[in-house]
């Protein structure tokens, strides 16, 4: 027996329609939102990662380069030891490339490998900067009176009068009891400066 359609059950389909229709909507937004928080929070947790990740990176950079420095620090003041122990021997004054040596290995125990590499480089310049003569002698009697200018060094001023930057270590040991510390001198400060040197003969 065939049924027919009313209008009553027309109204009734389309109430039906609409009441599955807003539950199976609701359902996605549902969905839609949990969805979109996952994706959020996935963002937010890569940038750490990846920020781990660099942090982790630059540190092994830093310490692979600190390995270098203290590397080199440790064979430059070793070679520029032995440098100056040949010198020595051969009668050179090595005084002022031992006093850089000196602060060179105070610096690389303090782990200052930086100024340690500095350090023994400048010590070993200044012993590639002494003659083949003999250790030099002050003549007598004729020192001189130098009133420090701004800007002024030991080295400055022993490379002026002497034309060897290297002789600052017997103008600084002329004026201790005035320069206590041989990296402070002052403007308007009198030092003595010791005589031209006359070489020895070997």
């Amino acid at each position: 027996m065939a049924h027919r359609l009313t209008r009553l059950h027309i109204i009734f389909l389309t109430i039906v329609f609409f009441l599955v229709f807003g539950v199976c909507q609701k359902l996605y937004k549902q969905w839609s939102s949990t969805r979109n928080m996952r994706l959020t929070v996935q963002q937010q947790e890569t940038p750490v990662v990846q920020m781990d990740s660099f942090g982790e990176i630059q540190e092994s950079v830093d310490t692979e380069r600190l390995k270098k420095l203290q590397q080199k620090a440790k064979q430059q003041i070793a070679v520029t030891g032995e440098k100056i122990k040949l010198k020595k021997k051969y009668g050179f004054d090595v005084s002022s490339a031992v006093v850089m040596l000196k602060n060179a290995k105070n610096a690389y125990d303090l782990s200052d490998f930086e100024n340690a590499l500095e350090y023994a480089r400048t010590s070993s310049n200044i012993a590639d900067t002494l003659s083949s003569e003999k250790v030099a002698t002050p003549s007598v009697n004729s020192a001189k009176i130098y009133v420090v200018k701004r800007g002024d060094t030991l080295w400055d001023i022993s490379k002026k009068h002497y034309k060897k930057g290297a002789k600052w270590y017997d103008v600084w040991k002329a004026n201790k009891q005035i320069v206590p510390d041989f990296d402070r001198i002052y403007r308007g400060q009198k030092i003595t400066i010791p005589g031209s040197y006359q070489q020895n003969q070997s």
